[in-house]
């Protein structure tokens, strides 16, 4: 149906108690990029919020037949694609499939210019209230992050970097994140984040071009410390911080310059990919997403 003919009912416990499991997936040359990766975590988060969605509602289909209507609806050549669930209404589920637009402009910029952090008051929610590994519509702490980002830098596209109650920096709202401190990089440790995707991936590639990865806390001053400090996330798949302003303190990264560990790892990612989603950003942002 039209997005505009869209709606939940107000007694849909995902509108009620926000309890919504969400996934968002993207395509590289108009195909679902990890799809099973996604799935699996969507699936994991249902059954821990006890969605029980029905066999005949196949994902995959759903999510290649709103593809496709799409693609062919508009001028893009790339999509995103979300999925929500909630517990629905006296025990029926609710799924709702849809596709969005691409943020050509903003991933151009992140990609480019990278993106100012700052390590928020906002704390990330611990284990003890819900698992971090399901990935949720419940995300107050993250829109407050931002908020308090945005507001002290003056730049809508910074994000705030969550501390957990230890103060190691966590995550962002869209993005794992990737801390390189003498020459090895650093991920938080996986019981306090979400296990993302992209992550994932990018995490395999700096493996294989040598690059040790540790899954460790990672302090303020770790962070302050060191060379570079990547992010990865669905959307924009692999940038990088510019700045971190943390608690009175700031540090300006290197990582948009030729030789950094951004450069060669998002060219890693464009051979894995086989996309250039830099250049691609930067196309559709210069020609407003229209081929």
């Amino acid at each position: 149906m039209p997005q505009t003919e869209v709606g939940l009912s107000l007694s849909d416990l995902g509108v009620l108690q926000a309890a919504i499991v969400v996934e968002r997936l993207r395509t590289a040359n108009a195909s679902l990029i990890d799809l099973a990766a996604h799935r699996e975590r969507f699936e994991s988060g249902c059954r821990q919020l006890g969605i029980e969605l029905p066999v005949t509602w196949s994902l995959d289909e759903l999510s290649a037949e709103c593809l496709q209507r799409h693609l062919e609806m508009s001028e893009e050549e790339e999509l995103a694609i979300v999925w929500m669930a909630t517990p629905g209404v006296a025990g029926k589920p609710t799924l709702l499939v849809h596709a969005q637009p691409l943020p050509w402009d903003s991933i151009a910029s992140l990609t480019s210019v990278g993106q100012e952090l700052v390590v928020s008051d906002a704390q990330s929610v611990p284990a003890e209230c819900w698992s971090p590994q399901i990935k949720t519509r419940s995300r107050l702490q993250y829109y407050l992050a931002d908020r308090q980002a945005r507001e002290q830098t003056g730049n809508e596209l910074a994000a705030g970097l969550l501390p957990n109650a230890d103060e190691g920096l966590t995550e962002t709202s869209a993005a794992n994140i990737l801390v390189l401190h003498d020459g090895k990089l650093f991920s938080p440790p996986p019981e306090f984040i979400l296990q993302g995707v992209s992550l994932r991936r990018s995490v395999r590639l700096a493996e294989s071009m040598g690059v040790q990865v540790s899954y460790e806390h990672i302090s303020f001053d770790m962070a302050l410390q060191a060379d570079e400090l990547l992010l990865a996330g669905t959307t924009s798949c692999l940038w990088f911080a510019s700045r971190l302003e943390c608690k009175g303190r700031s540090k300006n990264y290197a990582s948009g310059e030729t030789g950094s560990l951004f450069h060669r790892l998002s060219q890693a990612w464009r051979e894995d990919l086989e996309l250039d989603y830099i250049e691609q950003a930067v196309r559709n942002a210069a020609s407003g997403g229209v081929r």
